[in-house]
This record gives C-alpha cells, sequence and structure tokens, in this order.
C-alpha cells in the first residue's frame, strides 16, 4: 500500500510538471535588447504642392547707334514680381538603409528604441514654361516708361533627393514581432533648378526679349534643410538575429527659401545694342513625402 501511494504520487508530480511546462508559452524569438542594420526598399509619393516664386531683373543698355539712324540714350530698367507654382506629385521607388536599437522595458512585453535611416529620394517635379510676372520700369534719356513683363521658364524643377532621419520609437513584442510607432527630426536636400530662363518685357502691347531672344540663363541651387517625420510599423522576426521590418512614414521639410540668379549679357543686334544685367530671385515652399518602405534586418 505504502509503496502504491509513493508510485501514484511520483505520477501525479510528473503528470502536474508535464502539465505545467505544456502552460509555458513558448520562447519569444524577439530579444530582450539589440543592435540592428538592415537594407531595403521605399515606395514613395512626394508632394510639391506648397512652391512659390518670386524674381527680380535689372538691364542696362550703353548710348547705341544702329547702323542707320540716330544715336540711342542708355536705358537703365528693372522689373519684379512672383507667382506660386503648381509642381505635380511624383511617384518612385527608392533604396533604403536603416540602423537602431531597441530595449525591453524590465519585466515587460513593451519596448523603446531608436532608427536611424537614410533614403536616397531621388524625386524630382517639373512644370514647363513656367511664367514670373513682373512689373516695372525704364529710364531713358531722363524719361521713365513703366512696362508689365514676364520671367518665361523653359523648365522649372523642385527634387527631393536625399533624406536622413533618426526616429525615437516605442512599442510592444509578442512571440515573433513586435509593432512601434515613433517620431523625429530630419534633414533633407533639396534642389532647384531654372532651366532657360529668358526676362521679356512689353512694350507698347509688343514682347520684346530683354535679355536676348535665345540668350537663357539656368540655375541650379542645392541646400540642405531639417524637417520632421512621423512613423508606425511592425517586425516579424525569422529567428533570433534576422527580422522584416515594415513601415510607414510621413515627413515635411520645413518652409526653405533657395536663392537664385547671377549677371547676364547680350551682344545686341541691329536694331538695338548689347545689353548687361541681372536676374536675381528666391523660391521657397515644403515638401511633403510618404513612404511604404520594407527591410530585412540582422539583429545582435
Amino acid at each position: 500500500m505504502n509503496k502504491l501511494l509513493v508510485y501514484t504520487g511520483v505520477l501525479i508530480l510528473g503528470l502536474t510538471g508535464a502539465f505545467a511546462n505544456a502552460q509555458k508559452p513558448p520562447a519569444s524569438l524577439v530579444p530582450q535588447s539589440a543592435f540592428f542594420i538592415g537594407i531595403g526598399g521605399s515606395a514613395n509619393s512626394t508632394n510639391f504642392d506648397n512652391q512659390s516664386t518670386w524674381g527680380k531683373g535689372t538691364s542696362y543698355s550703353p548710348p547705341y547707334t544702329p547702323p542707320v539712324g540716330s544715336t540711342k540714350a542708355s536705358i537703365t530698367g528693372s522689373a519684379e514680381g512672383g507667382t506660386d507654382v503648381h509642381l505635380p506629385s511624383q511617384n518612385n521607388f527608392s533604396p533604403s538603409i536603416h540602423a537602431g536599437f531597441f530595449k525591453h522595458f524590465s519585466a515587460s512585453k513593451w519596448l523603446w528604441g531608436t532608427k536611424f535611416s537614410y533614403n536616397n529620394l531621388q524625386a524630382t517635379s517639373t512644370v514647363n514654361n513656367q511664367l514670373i510676372p513682373q512689373s516695372g520700369g525704364y529710364t531713358q534719356g531722363g524719361i521713365y516708361t513703366p512696362f508689365n513683363g514676364n520671367y518665361l521658364v523653359r523648365s522649372y524643377q523642385q527634387s527631393i533627393e536625399q533624406q536622413f532621419s533618426l526616429m525615437p520609437f516605442i512599442g510592444h513584442s509578442f512571440e515573433k514581432s513586435y509593432i512601434y510607432a515613433g517620431a523625429g527630426p530630419t534633414y533633407s536636400q533639396i534642389k532647384t533648378s531654372l532651366n532657360s530662363l529668358t526676362g521679356f518685357a512689353n512694350f507698347v502691347g509688343i514682347p520684346t526679349a530683354v535679355t536676348g531672344l535665345g540668350n537663357t540663363s539656368s540655375y541650379a541651387v542645392k541646400q540642405w534643410v531639417w524637417g520632421g517625420a512621423a512613423m508606425i510599423g511592425g517586425t516579424y522576426f525569422l529567428d533570433k538575429n534576422w527580422f522584416v521590418d515594415l513601415n510607414y512614414t510621413i515627413s515635411k521639410t520645413s518652409n526653405h527659401t533657395t536663392n537664385w540668379g547671377g549677371p547676364w549679357s547680350f551682344g545686341g543686334d541691329a536694331i538695338d545694342g548689347p545689353r548687361t544685367g541681372t536676374n536675381q530671385g528666391t523660391s521657397s515652399g515644403s515638401i511633403v513625402n510618404q513612404s511604404l518602405t520594407l527591410s530585412l534586418n540582422m539583429a545582435f
């Protein structure tokens, strides 16, 4: 009888232990803490709606005697004005790289971390035959004459070429994954291009290329600007060292201003003599980019 009780007790203890082990949740593949690096690709939608430009042109024509006719007095003129620029949105794919760190809070499924990302966006939006309205006047022989005109830009372009972001995040882990959300600053390279710019003035209703017909100027300016971004995402661990990450990020640059311009000159023709002058202007606006990024990452 005593032996039976012992054997029964051992059996019960064994079954209890097996049942307890069966009730234990499987070990999580998500490390308690890890650094990670990854590479992937992004599907991007970039909005350039909030753009405007302003320009001012000056000109000087020295006294000139045409082949036929009397000498013309020198001419000094200027005109300026601005307009909104309506650039279409752009969709493209781009490579991206990531690095970061995460760590669980003590005895918790909640975690915190930070992610550093680089996205080689190379998104450019173009509008052709952009007009920049202007008004001004010229002085010749002591007489001032007002006029209206336009800068004609054959190709106006705004680009966001590359973007860095640093985003702290908070998340919650599960058996093989974690979800997260975060926000932080961005640093983006912006490029503004005005290609084949010509200054026109309307004298008595007749458009005249003040800077010279076919004598165009082009300007391209790059600059780095700060901005901000927010993201949400999730991971899935293939094993302890490898996981895939899918996240959605929306970013916006600060309202940057680009200065462009430079001198121009025209050799003249049979009617009008040589002319010189300057173009100067600004372009401003912000850029919004939305990215859906899929990456493969290694945790260590």
